[in-house]
């Protein structure tokens, strides 16, 4: 039986807002509160500079590791950004020529980058522990007639090799077609190629320990722009192909035109989460196959991290533009009523990102200018547990 818990803290400067509500499961006991520090700057860009957007992705010994990406005097600029464990940030300038990123990635050998570089090429490359680059691979050549283009990718790694997808969208005045396509240098490597089934699109790979999951958008036809149709497709890998393992026709899944994240996805304590633009909510599978869990208020998903506290937490944006997190308990499950709000920053955000560390949920964030655009600074709101 459940015990209801019920925990408020004070939102002010310095303090998140804890609430719980009634669920069937075995009990955590009572979530701690959380300490949101003021803002502070993380990083500076360089004179003439602005920082348009910001990603960060955990490693494994709890740095974090990403990008800024930044106009400088009019030109699209590409900055490596990192967090140490030991909460220490750098900011390095690179060459790596890539206006649009799509996805990044982290193992023991650096950074992965996968998205488009000038000539709109999608391409991959890889900035090295010792600051060196990997050649750049090639993934996707620019359609030379326009129709079409790559609207997302996504890309995991190990020991040095990486498998990437992304999706390739044609589009005219009559129909929508999509396709997901891949390329590893993961043993057995893989030449671009197209997955088995079409018309999916905003693709996810998620690396579960030794097995790999592709979550995909899949449209029931080709649909106009206008009146898409879509539901979310869950694929595992038999004997070398994917192959539909789940597939949930009542979820809205991502919007077809955006360059933007399709969602959030990891695997945790040995189970894969993941959240969709229109799911209003996170599938898991702790107890078997993929279920939903419909959470109160979910409207654009954000992250899902272990921030070190043993437990699974998810971060989502209301409708409202608030950033919920809520905790999983010990047996997976999540109350539908988030378990914190974090209280907005003092300081005008123009971008952020919410990211997970050993004890910690960091906002990062990019500072807006009074007159509304991006500034050249990185600031950073760290809430510890208490």
């Amino acid at each position: 039986m459940r015990t209801r818990h019920t925990a408020a803290a004070a939102i002010g400067a310095a303090a998140l807002a804890a609430t719980l509500a009634a669920t069937t499961g075995t009990a955590n006991a009572a979530p701690p509160t959380l300490s949101m520090s003021a803002p502070h700057v993380a990083v500076t860009l360089p004179s003439g500079c602005v920082a348009n957007s910001v990603n960060l992705v955990a490693a494994a010994d709890g740095s974090e590791h990403g990008y800024i990406q930044a106009t400088c005097s009019k030109k699209a600029k590409l900055f490596y950004v990192a967090r140490s464990s030991g909460l220490k940030w750098s900011l390095r300038s690179t060459k790596i020529d890539m206006p649009i990123v799509y996805s990044t990635t982290t193992d023991n050998t650096g950074t992965y980058f996968v998205g488009k570089r000038s000539n709109h090429d999608l391409v991959l490359v890889r900035r090295n522990g010792n600051g060196s680059l990997s050649k750049v691979h090639v993934l996707d050549k620019v359609d030379p007639i326009g129709f079409a283009h790559v609207e997302r990718a996504s890309v995991v790694a190990s020991n040095g090799n990486y498998w990437a997808v992304w999706d390739v969208n044609s589009y005219s005045t009559d129909f929508a077609s999509h396709d997901v396509y891949q390329a590893r240098s993961i043993k057995p490597a893989i030449k671009a190629s197209p997955v088995s089934d079409n018309l999916w699109y905003a693709p996810t790979l998620v690396k579960a320990g030794s097995n790999f999951t592709l979550v995909a958008c899949e449209l029931s036809s080709e649909q106009t722009q206008d009146d898409p149709v879509s539901s979310t497709v869950v694929a595992v890998r038999s004997a070398g192909k994917w192959k539909r393992s789940q597939q949930f026709t009542a979820d809205d899944c991502a919007k077809t035109a955006s360059t933007g994240s399709a969602g959030a996805a990891e695997f945790l304590n040995g189970h894969t989460y993941f959240s969709r633009s229109g799911t209003g909510g996170v599938y898991d599978n702790h107890a078997g196959p993929f279920r939903r869990t419909a959470l109160s208020g979910s409207h654009t998903p954000r992250s899902v991290m272990n921030a070190g506290n043993g437990w699974v937490n998810y971060v989502a944006t209301s409708a409202a533009g608030r950033e919920l997190v809520w905790q999983s308990h010990d047996d997976g499950t999540f109350d539908a009523t988030a378990t914190w709000t974090m209280p907005t920053s003092p300081i005008a955000v123009y971008r952020d990102q919410v990211i997970g560390a050993p004890g910690n949920i960091t906002r990062v964030f990019i500072q807006k200018s009074s007159t509304g655009k991006p500034g050249s600074r990185l600031l950073e709101q760290v809430a510890t547990f208490l």
